[in-house]
């Protein structure tokens, strides 16, 4: 319980560092700030996400393995920063941003990740609590309140942070020789990877369709509610799951069934309170936002519902029905299922967004991550027994 208390600092600071923007950002410059994030984590899935789809399996199994990995994420992070500098000094400001922001995420995210396979919980939490403690420390200081400004800040305060702490990483920890196995990480990753790609799809394809269709203030209200959500459900059962799954990883390797069962029950019990606690928010919503001078979001709490809903849907079929794929790295079995989850998300959005903005995004994303959940529950009823 300890390192879920840890571990839950970053989504705490994360749940800061929005609500901050919230009140910093108008809601139309808090859409163009969404758009700067799910352009940046293209970016990096495309050009590391071998290696940070296999920092957790691998290396909690071998950490010569984790210190592989996370060596090739910050070379991959450094000629990000590269590129980011030469498009800034040819004057395209926008994708110099994006890359920047891009670059720092994914080293800061890649050493999140390889502290949490070490249990070295209390210097996560430092770093979890120091990213929104400076970031809002210096727009504040600076008075900062334009988007290019708050991006440039950002990506910075993640760079700096994530640059330091694996030059720690590396020094106190790695002593021993690090290996890299890219074909293992590659048939391991690769079909991830591409269900990836479809995930994205489906988390980000209602901001696109709303700033396609509809209007700047539909797309920040959407955003701001999506990313409400993700932090209200997503990152609380992200939590859960990643503080858990180096154990489960253990204990399947292990053949240990009867710490693994329970590990799993203990996660669906887990995954249920959340629910429940949906379902409170709604009702609560509105004086939240009030409570917390975000007047601009109010009048949105069945949106709010639906998204939470819609995210809960996704992150148990995630985080728990497709848990045995991942111990039994049969990863590709996933891709069919985001595919067809994609392509519904997309369809019901494309009908929807028109005459219902941000509401018919939120329906798509919902009704997507319910197909999907019922496909992975049938696929998977069997080999859960095996496991068993």
């Amino acid at each position: 319980m300890t390192n879920i208390f840890y571990r839950a600092t970053s989504p705490l600071a994360s749940a800061i560092l929005l609500i901050f923007l919230g009140k910093q950002l108008s809601v139309v410059e808090f859409g163009s700030y969404s758009i700067y994030i799910s352009i940046s984590a293209l970016i990096s899935m495309f050009a590391a996400g071998i290696y940070r789809k296999s920092l957790v399996r691998f290396g909690s199994s071998d950490k010569r393995n984790l210190f592989g990995l996370l060596l090739s994420v910050i070379i991959i992070s450094v000629v990000i920063l590269c590129c980011s500098l030469i498009f800034h000094l040819f004057g395209s400001a926008f994708v110099a941003l994006v890359m920047l922001f891009a670059a720092g995420t994914l080293i800061y995210d890649s050493v999140l990740d390889t502290l949490i396979v070490l249990d070295n919980f209390i210097v996560f939490a430092i770093l979890s609590i120091l990213r929104p403690t400076l970031i809002i420390f210096i727009m504040t200081y600076y008075t900062i309140t334009d988007i290019e400004g708050a991006i440039a800040i950002i990506a910075i305060t993640y760079l700096v942070l994530g640059c330091l702490a694996a030059i720690l990483l590396m020094t106190r920890y790695m002593r021993e020789k690090a290996i890299f196995r890219f074909f293992q990480y590659a048939q391991y990753a690769l079909p991830l990877l591409a269900g990836s790609i479809f995930t994205y799809i489906i988390d980000n394809s209602g901001r696109f369709l709303i700033l396609h269709f509809s209007d700047p203030q539909a797309l920040g209200i959407f955003a701001f509610t999506y990313s409400a959500g993700q932090q209200a459900v997503g990152s609380i059962m992200t939590v859960i799951y990643s503080t858990y799954f180096p154990k489960l990883v253990r204990s399947y390797d292990a053949k240990d069934s009867d710490t693994f069962s329970n590990l799993k029950y203990f996660l669906l019990k887990c995954y249920i309170i959340v629910l429940l606690g949906i379902f409170i928010t709604y009702l609560i919503i509105d004086k939240i936002l009030l409570l917390l001078n975000l007047t601009d979001y109010q009048g949105n709490s069945l949106l709010f519902l639906i998204i939470m809903v819609a995210i809960w849907l996704g992150t148990v079929k995630t985080y728990y029905v497709d848990l045995v794929f991942l111990l039994r790295k049969e990863t590709g079995v996933l891709f069919n299922i985001l595919v067809f989850g994609a392509l519904v998300t997309v369809t019901i959005g494309y009908f929807l967004v028109p005459n219902f903005a941000a509401y018919g995004a939120g329906l798509a994303s919902f009704f997507g991550f319910l197909l999907m959940l019922f496909m992975s529950m049938r696929i998977s009823a069997l080999r859960f027994r095996e496991i068993d």
